[in-house]
């Protein structure tokens, strides 16, 4: 197997940008999008068609479930779409509508399509994404998952979920907050410093992977 192959996940992955730009910096990664929004899972499609990557109309979480996405009634199929109906009622003060989704934890993903490994996990999840992680605690126990790089806003707000609770569920992990000019490792957990729900891409990086740096 080409050692150039890396497996990404790219949770949240909505009109594939993301997914795109890994393409274009390497052509063989293994890569798996998803987008539980049928409107946007179309567009996602497309893209995964045209760069040659995997890509599934369904939402990652804690449970194997049937959920809803809420999204601007008058912009249905935006980047903000979320479990949380409070994302597009409360924080972003407009009318929302709704569609149902079918969500699935990584775990048994993972499972079904035999996967052993990832060596990077993106997620995008307006406010889900603690949930994304804890459906996949077997692969987080286990060492197969190196490098997770999530957002931490305002959005945890209305899923009540704070930093501390990635630090508790990610204990073989060093967090990095993702800045223009590179990443700033967080130490230990100080709530004045990781406690800022807002405009915040954090990197974490199994303890034992000491080649990154």
């Amino acid at each position: 197997k080409n050692e150039t192959i890396k497996v990404i996940f790219d949770i949240g992955a909505n009109e594939g940008s993301y997914s795109k730009k890994i393409m274009e910096l390497n052509q063989n990664a293994e890569l798996y999008a998803f987008e539980p929004h049928p409107k946007t899972f179309k567009k996602l499609n497309k893209v995964a068609n045209d760069y040659h990557f995997k890509a599934f109309n369904i939402g990652i979480g804690d449970k194997n479930k049937v959920s809803k996405i809420y999204d601007y009634k008058e912009k249905d199929g935006s980047t903000h779409a979320s479990i949380y109906k409070g994302v597009i009622e409360k924080i972003h003060k407009k009318e929302s509508t709704v569609h149902k989704i079918n969500i699935k934890k990584l775990d048994d993903f993972a499972k079904r399509y035999k996967v052993n490994k990832i060596d990077l996990l993106k997620i995008d999840t307006e406010g889900n994404e603690l949930k994304v992680l804890k459906g996949a605690s077997e692969l987080i126990k286990n060492n197969k998952i190196d490098v997770i790089h999530f957002e931490f806003n305002e959005m945890n707000v209305y899923s009540r979920v704070f930093f501390r609770d990635f630090y508790e569920l990610l204990v073989n992990y060093n967090f990095y907050r993702m800045l223009p000019d590179g990443l700033i490792f967080l130490s230990e957990y100080n709530p004045i410093y990781q406690e800022i729900f807002a405009y915040q891409n954090i990197v974490a990086i199994r303890k034992d992977l000491k080649y990154y740096f």
